[in-house]
């Protein structure tokens, strides 16, 4: 799957995928030399460790979602990874963090999009938050572009009115002017 240079993928925290990673090589270690020295069954057991390091590690790699212009992408599957693009305007995103993750700037994401959550693991949540709220005041200035453009210039009542009437008019009329 190619991800483009313009795509920030979060991904868990790199110091729990290393833990976890040598804790199954170290079971897998345990399980092939008692297959060596006790017996030939504990292969298996390599055999199993050797798919769920090969899942973890696919899975760590594939990142868990990105922001690509205005879309969330999440990232699905181990082996087979699917990509499902939601519009951000259209997902609820919900961020749950516990005290450590506060610490380490690492919490849980759940993005609601339709009736299936989608749960991952994130690390940099602090820059997520910062990022998808720039996205989605980006997304509301264009808006408020559009919608000037459509109505046209500004009428003459408008332009009468007084700043101290409406506080926003000087803001409005310099982003219809651009």
């Amino acid at each position: 799957m190619q991800i483009d240079a313009n795509d920030l993928t979060f991904r868990p925290h790199r110091l729990g995928f290393f833990l976890v990673l040598a804790g199954i090589l170290g079971v897998g270690l345990a399980c092939l030399t008692l297959g060596l020295s006790q017996h030939p069954a504990w292969f298996a057991g390599v055999a199993i460790i050797a798919l769920l390091g090969s899942a973890l590690v696919s899975r760590y790699t594939a990142g868990s979602l990105a922001l690509r212009g205005y879309d969330l992408v999440l990232y699905r599957g181990t082996f087979v990874a699917r990509e499902v693009t939601c519009p951000l305007w259209e997902a609820r995103i919900e961020l749950r963090q516990s005290l450590i993750g506060r610490a380490l700037d690492t919490g849980t994401v759940i993005v609601q999009t339709g009736e299936t959550p989608f749960r991952c693991r994130v690390a940099q949540l602090r820059a997520f938050r910062r990022l998808v709220a720039e996205r989605k005041l980006q997304l509301i200035a264009l808006a408020e572009r559009r919608t000037l453009a459509l109505e046209g210039p500004p009428s003459s009542a408008w332009l009468a009115l007084s700043s101290a009437e409406h506080p926003q008019r000087d803001a409005l009329l310099s982003v219809s002017q651009r």
